[in-house]
């Protein structure tokens, strides 16, 4: 049975840090998190998704990718790659284990912008139709 998850998105986060390259869609804006209780973060109702690329620490080590969200963490395998949807209103993403609806408000820059990340940090791991 797959996982279903649906939420608007007032924050999208692309950061490409030392360990890794991360999304996030996030129901929250990080900036509400300063005035949270560390018990409020830790319980957080609040929905979002994270995919990740982790860097390997050195050469031999493979990457790794992952999904994270309030209710299910998984890795991303060629098996379990995730299919998107994305049109300005709505990005839908599936796969074997879930269904994420996320409402949001692209602007065509940024709509630009998350098609670069995902084509370049996670091209073996995902499917986009437009």
């Amino acid at each position: 049975m797959k996982t279903k998850i649906e939420f608007e998105c007032r924050e999208l986060d692309i950061v490409d840090g030392e360990l890794g390259y991360t999304i996030i869609f996030s129901e929250n804006l990080s900036a509400d998190d300063q005035y949270k209780s560390e018990e409020e973060l830790m319980n957080s109702s609040d929905h979002y998704l994270l995919i990740q690329l982790s860097y390997p620490e050195d050469e031999f080590e493979p990457q790794h990718y992952y999904v994270e969200t309030r209710d299910l963490n998984f890795e991303l395998t060629k098996k379990t790659k995730l299919k998107l949807k994305i049109d300005q209103d709505v990005i839908q993403i599936e796969n074997t284990k879930m269904i994420c609806k996320i409402k949001i408000k692209l602007t065509d820059e940024r709509k630009r912008e998350l098609l670069e990340a995902l084509e370049m940090k996670l091209v073996n791991r995902i499917e986009i139709a437009m």
